[in-house]
């Protein structure tokens, strides 16, 4: 510590409550210093290590808290230069994110201090919510058999259930990749208030049974070269 005071050279047994004063770790170790309520406002403990429940070399959980975070202390060996912070807490300042989280305990919930915020439904049926603070999402539902991407008035929907993936968007929907193959068992059907098709070489359409086009208005064919119709029989009416 900084500054001398009644704890000084004795034990410290148990934990104490402190307050996050400085993340900004010297040697980029994930550590905190800290202030306690019952020490002198402007003592700052020894750089604390933040228990975690999994560290390893590079990888692990990594949720340190913030300046003003109320933690839970303790200290190794009782020695209060040896301090390492063993759990946050909440308070009157700091509330919980949701109002009463007792109303669902199947619920598990983590919100980041920016809003993003995941949620494990333990319950029947359940499954995981991905929110981020603007409002994209993504839920995996085990009891709806669906998984569902949203962002706004676009969405991507798979359900299980019933063996449909649905793709809407709010303006535009592009499919773009060297070769694209569509593949139908049974049928294949566009519907739109305009339908275009263009190649930049050969546009061919072909059946293994009858090809049929009709229009309830006119039809063109039109050709800038040789315009050919062939067939073992052709009928013009």
């Amino acid at each position: 510590m900084s500054h001398a005071g009644p704890f000084d050279g004795d034990g410290l047994t148990g934990v104490r409550v402190g307050v996050v004063a400085d993340t900004d770790d010297p040697e980029g170790r994930g550590r905190v210093r800290l202030r306690f309520p019952w020490r002198a406002a402007e003592d700052r403990s020894r750089w604390a290590r933040v228990a975690t429940p999994m560290a390893g070399p590079d990888c692990g959980v990594q949720f340190r808290p913030a300046v003003d975070d109320e933690v839970l202390v303790a200290f190794a060996g009782g020695d209060i230069h040896r301090p390492f912070v063993v759990g946050s807490l909440w308070n009157g300042e700091h509330a919980p994110p949701e109002s009463d989280p007792a109303d669902d305990p199947t619920v598990r919930t983590i919100t980041t201090r920016a809003g993003h915020r995941v949620d494990f439904a333990d319950g029947d049926g359940g499954g995981v919510s991905i929110t981020t603070a603007g409002g994209h999402r993504i839920d995996l539902d085990d009891g709806g058999e669906r998984i569902e991407i949203t962002d706004g008035d676009s969405r991507i929907r798979l359900d299980g259930e019933a063996g449909e993936l649905s793709i809407s968007a709010a303006d535009c929907l592009t499919l773009s990749a060297p070769t694209v193959e569509i593949d139908a068992g049974d049928r294949l059907t566009a519907d739109a208030g305009r339908l275009s098709l263009a190649a930049d070489s050969t546009l061919s359409l072909s059946s293994s049974g009858q090809l049929k086009t009709t229009s309830t208005g006119g039809t063109s064919l039109s050709a800038t070269g040789p315009l050919s119709i062939s067939g073992s029989l052709i009928s013009l009416n």
